[in-house]
């Protein structure tokens, strides 16, 4: 009975080994790697017929021409109303005559509006003296026909020497009312009341005694 026992253990263990190896190496068994399908990244003829290429950027055309004639036509339309615009203001207002008073009567004029200046400081009055200066001067130049007004005293008191329309009592006072408003002009020296008008009167004065008179249909004189 042993025997039989025995034989039947060792026949199952003999059949389990043999099972376990079989299941051992088919569990073990490497199974072959199907191919790999591998395609070229390079365009064959085929394909390269159905790529279109990118096509470049075209330039906008201008028509130059069509945008000249546009500004062409601004610029004549607003020419055209500009010089309506002057037209009609000029039609509307008449040119005024323009009268040329002598040079004397420009000249009393002035020297009577300065009489009526108050000088009542420093300021004011060499105002006024500039102001009587310069309008004697222009008097001068209207008068005589000679540059006054950019000429110094000097040159203005040797040109009076050399005038022979002027007597010696008038180049004189001539002389004297240069001086005396260089002085006030530019120096500190601040002339009275008194003496302001008497400069005043001196050189209304001298305008009075030599003003051009110009008779009825004779030509004025010249220096």
């Amino acid at each position: 009975m042993k025997n039989i026992v025995s034989f039947i253990i060792s026949l199952f263990l003999v059949i389990s080994l043999s099972v376990c190896k079989g299941e051992a190496q088919t569990a073990v068994k490497i199974q072959p790697t199907p191919p790999a399908a591998v395609k070229s990244a390079v365009a064959t003829a085929e394909k390269q017929k159905d790529i279109i290429d990118i096509k470049p950027l075209e330039k906008l055309k201008i028509d130059y021409l069509w945008w000249a004639m546009v500004i062409g036509g601004v610029v004549m339309l607003l020419l055209l109303i500009m010089a309506g615009v002057f037209y009609y203001r000029k039609r509307k207002k008449p040119k005024q005559p323009i009268i040329e008073l002598p040079p004397h009567e420009i000249a009393l004029a002035e020297l009577n509006k300065l009489k009526t200046m108050k000088c009542t400081d420093v300021e004011e009055i060499k105002k006024l003296y500039f102001e009587l200066s310069e309008t004697f001067r222009r008097y001068l130049e209207g008068r005589y026909n000679f540059p006054a007004t950019d000429w110094t005293s000097e040159e203005i008191t040797n040109y009076i020497n050399h005038n022979r329309e002027l007597d010696f009592k008038l180049k004189e006072q001539s002389k004297s009312f240069l001086s005396n408003t260089d002085i006030v002009k530019f120096a500190e020296y601040i002339p009275g009341k008194t003496q302001i008008k008497q400069e005043l009167e001196r050189a209304i004065s001298f305008v009075e005694a030599t003003k051009e008179v110009i008779a009825e249909g004779a030509a004025p004189d010249a220096l």
